[in-house]
């Protein structure tokens, strides 16, 4: 299912439509503008949904922005899946933060009080390692 999505948006347009709103928003940012928001994007969408359907609507997205600036798709593929299996903000974001919610006793606030500030660290250490791994400054 995620890669007939994957398929749709490429072959539709819509991954192209969407990837050139972002460029046209985050590009005056620069690059680290453009990766924060594919995080953003993705981590937000990943608490929300499962971190599967959030990487199978974000990952055409994050191809076609690559392909459209010229660079090298592998930090943004990997800033994507990062994001996704990552995510701390909410107890339905991932299995284990469900896991443990009920048995022991914590609220939905407690996640975002403590998953929110964990996900921005765990952000900008994902985004500034790629961004000098892969030599994008």
């Amino acid at each position: 299912l995620a890669l007939a999505i994957g398929t749709a948006m490429m072959k539709s347009g819509v991954a192209d439509i969407i990837a050139m709103f972002f460029i046209n928003v985050l590009k005056p940012l620069g690059i680290y503008g453009l990766l924060f928001g594919i995080y953003l994007v993705t981590a937000v969408l990943a608490a929300y949904i499962t971190n599967k359907a959030a990487v199978a609507i974000i990952f055409p997205i994050a191809i076609t922005m690559a392909s459209d600036l010229g660079i090298n798709p592998v930090p943004f593929v990997l800033l994507v899946s990062f994001a996704a299996a990552a995510n701390f903000i909410t107890p339905i974001g991932y299995q284990t933060n469900l896991m443990v919610y009920g048995p022991g006793g914590y609220t939905f606030t407690d996640y975002m009080r403590v998953g929110l500030p964990l996900t921005v660290i765990y952000m900008f250490a994902t985004v500034f390692i790629l961004g000098f791994a892969y030599n994008l400054f």
